[in-house]
């Protein structure tokens, strides 16, 4: 792949002050693709960075301003200490059809999945979801998906695809293999059709109110680990903590809840993409929006760096098994890692080794309490 057919080079001016000395900050531990510094080859990164400037297919049109003003902060921080290889492929060249984006973006990142590269995507429209999802079935992989979002984006599509409906494309174009899992992670109900969220569960989908997660942040954490594909709308942090948005709500996650979800993202045992949408710098106080979504995407890839893929491991983790009497007669097979106290719960998949979900200490008390865990009993219907 030539990086200069897809992208514009990186040009930002030199920052008024940084937060760090300039030898250690992030932005000296990258790979910038710039008018001075071509990147003529990507098979030596770890992962990638991706900026789209497009707005086209949303009500927050400057939302494709976003890209250089998140990375404006973004190489202000403190460089991470790992010895990732990391790159910034620049700006995608978005051209006069947005289709052209949605194809375009996919054939880029089937060529960086296929070589293991971590992708972070900065929209953007929240619909560039979508091109992330067909790379993963032009692969036939299968997608683990979770949204972030204050509402369900699952409207009508019949017209045009935008910000607001790509989901149902998603889940209309899905067959059995590409999209397993999904997850809606801190809905909040006022902002959400009753009967969309009834459908999602209805395919035996997950969704999550913002109250469930804020009242335990940890809740989300086996929901991350499983994940594949995360996709962030900041319009699911509140206001007075992420103001850039045509649809901002005094209610929401806090900047801090944020961060902790990126870094979940991060830690996963199989989170190749993490996209980040619908930031408007036009309608930020301070760059205060730009700050906190710079500082995510530096947990992302801190949670990336400290990676831990205990399930290679098995036989290290520790085995527990916890009978059921009611309403069935079955046992339930938990693992707990002695390393990072992370659970796990087999599946039973007919004719195959059983699927190990990631769940919760409290999924395990639940069973102790002879109660079968909901997500459990969701992936058990979509396997049997």
């Amino acid at each position: 792949m030539r990086i200069s057919d897809y992208f514009n080079p990186v040009g930002l001016k030199r920052p008024q002050y940084t937060y760090v000395e300039p030898a250690d900050a992030l932005c000296s531990a990258l790979d910038i693709y710039t008018e001075n510094n071509q990147i003529t080859t990507i098979d030596k990164y770890d992962a990638v960075i991706i900026g789209v400037p497009e707005g086209r297919d949303t009500l927050n049109a400057d939302t494709a301003l976003a890209p250089d003003a998140i990375r404006n902060k973004l190489y202000q921080l403190s460089r991470l200490h790992s010895k990732m290889n990391i790159a910034d492929l620049g700006n995608f060249k978005t051209g006069n059809d947005i289709k052209d984006v949605y194809f375009g973006l996919r054939d880029v990142m089937v060529e960086l999945l296929v070589r293991n590269i971590a992708v972070v995507l900065i929209g953007g429209s929240h619909s560039l979801t979508y091109s992330a999802f067909l790379a993963f079935k032009f692969l036939k992989l299968q997608v683990n998906m979770v949204l972030t979002d204050a509402k369900s984006d699952t409207g009508n599509y019949s017209e045009r695809m935008d910000s607001e409906n790509f989901l149902s494309r998603i889940i209309d174009e899905n067959s059995a293999l590409p999209l397993f899992d999904l997850t809606l992670l801190g809905y909040q109900s006022y902002f959400t059709n009753y009967n969309q969220v009834n459908d999602l569960n209805s395919r035996l989908y997950s969704t999550v109110r913002l109250g469930e997660v804020k009242s335990d942040i940890l809740l989300c954490e086996p929901l991350l680990r499983d994940a594949s594909l995360v996709s962030f709308d900041m319009n699911a942090v509140r206001q007075c903590d992420a103001p850039a948005n045509v649809r901002p709500s005094p209610n929401g996650f806090s900047g801090e809840e944020a961060c902790q979800i990126a870094k979940f993202a991060g830690m996963s045992d199989y989170a190749s993409v993490f996209g980040l949408f619908e930031m408007n710098p036009s309608l930020d106080r301070s760059d205060q929006t730009a700050h906190l979504a710079s500082q995510m995407i530096w947990y992302y890839l801190e949670g990336l760096s400290r990676r831990v893929k205990e399930l290679q491991h098995k036989s290290t983790l520790e085995k527990f098994i916890v009978r059921l009497s009611n309403p069935v007669d079955r046992e339930l097979v938990f693992y707990r890692s002695p390393l990072t106290q992370r659970w796990w719960i087999e599946v039973p998949v007919p004719s195959r080794e059983p699927l190990l979900l990631a769940c919760s200490y409290s999924d395990y008390q639940t069973a102790c309490n002879d109660e079968i865990p909901d997500r459990w009993w969701k992936i058990f219907q979509k396997v049997n």
